[in-house]
């Protein structure tokens, strides 16, 4: 999915398999998060979230 940028914090979003979405960011890639594909497509449903391919 890309690195982006927000501010100055650069992240990146990649699908770890069909289950869950890795979120990395941090100057040097020091913190991530892993989240449920499900949970990241109800916030896009709702605006919370734009999630790109």
């Amino acid at each position: 999915m890309g690195v982006r940028t927000i501010g100055t914090i650069d992240w990146n979003i990649e699908q770890i398999d069909d289950l869950l979405v890795g979120i990395i960011w941090g100057a040097r890639g020091q913190s991530s998060a892993a989240l449920p594909v499900e949970d990241v497509k109800a916030a896009a449903d709702v605006g919370n979230l734009v999630l790109l391919d």
